[in-house]
């Protein structure tokens, strides 16, 4: 006499589980690549506001505003753009935040599918724009993000007047 009406033997449970295995192993690189080609996508418009706000806020606050690459959102680290970044009021002009200086924005990127590096005219690991004009003098050049994953790479150029454009590179 069968006391268990309607439930699963174990072995549909066990075939039941490896066809959703089968289904997800073959939907996660889509997945993967439908995430990669957004940030690929969302990369040059967030750098292009961040560096639009850090020329504005030069000209408002008649002071130089330097954006750098940032670990701790607090102070500037070595050209790791890829987990984000800082601006600030650079009063002293040593492009480095000290304590005083106000900081005026943190961008986090946590990019997971590519990586962020800054390639500037002077070698410089961070921008500067000039307070008294808000343009990046000396502090032209370009960001290239790179994809790790079948996504276009992008290049952001900022030129000498501030004005950012956008190119897509076929290698990096």
């Amino acid at each position: 006499m069968n006391l268990i009406k309607g439930g699963f033997s174990i072995l549909e449970l066990m075939i039941a589980i490896i066809i959703l295995a089968l289904l997800s192993m073959m939907v996660m690189p889509f997945y993967h690549h439908t995430k990669a080609k957004q940030e690929s996508q969302l990369i040059p418009i967030q750098l292009s506001l961040h560096l639009q706000q850090a020329k504005q806020h030069a000209v408002l606050y008649h002071n130089n505003v330097v954006v750098c690459a940032s670990e701790d959102f607090e102070s500037c680290s070595r050209n790791d753009w890829a987990t984000g970044s800082i601006s600030f009021l650079d009063l002293n002009q040593n492009r480095s935040r000290e304590t005083h200086e106000k900081l005026l924005n943190t961008y986090p990127m946590q990019l997971r599918y590519g990586n962020l590096r800054w390639q500037g005219s002077l070698g410089s690991p961070n921008l500067v724009f000039q307070g008294n004009t808000g343009l990046p003098r000396g502090s032209m050049g370009s960001f290239y993000y790179c994809s790790q994953y079948d996504a276009p790479h992008r290049k952001i150029i900022l030129n000498m007047m501030g004005s950012v454009r956008h190119e897509t590179p076929l290698s990096c």
